[in-house]
């Protein structure tokens, strides 16, 4: 993975919130729900001389049962991005089922996954040029909305 990559992101579910780690020798670069989205300059990857801190993943928290867009980030060149979903604590996984694609600036899918029968987390990895992305999808609960998990953590890693 070349240490220019940069990922940036925010939130576009009405609830959920954009979480994220700092690094000082990471290739993404993030933002939480509140702000404004990353423009492509703003994406750009940083000289040496005016490199900040960037972050490694994007994290945010989505009802089960939600549809729609999720997430929004930009690539700044080439990457590998592992997109995960997990719920808290692990053991209801077949409680629920989640079905995610990976949308370009074109409205094109460039990728998607699903959970399957057993465990119902989605898992995505896939190789992104650079550009704006949007991760959209829905959720399936099985079962009383009193037992088991309601929501669910969507997180998109840069690989390296």
């Amino acid at each position: 993975m070349s240490s220019g990559a940069a990922v940036a992101g925010g939130v576009a579910a009405g609830t959920a919130a954009g979480v994220a780690a700092a690094s000082s020798s990471t290739d993404v670069a993030a933002e939480a729900a509140p702000q404004a989205p990353a423009t492509s300059t703003q994406a750009a990857a940083p000289t040496a001389s005016t490199a900040p801190d960037q972050v490694q993943s994007i994290t945010t928290d989505v009802k089960i049962r939600a549809r729609g867009e999720f997430l929004t980030f930009d690539v700044a060149e080439p990457s590998q991005v592992v997109i995960t979903t997990s719920t808290y604590p692990s053991g209801d996984e077949e409680t629920y089922r989640l079905v995610l694609e990976v949308v370009d600036e074109s409205g094109q899918v460039v990728a998607e996954g699903a959970g399957k029968a057993g465990n119902g987390n989605a898992e995505i990895r896939a190789q992104l040029a650079p550009g704006r992305y949007k991760i959209q999808g829905y959720g399936q609960k099985f079962g009383s909305s009193h037992s088991g998990p309601n929501n669910y953590e969507l997180k998109v890693v840069l690989d390296q």
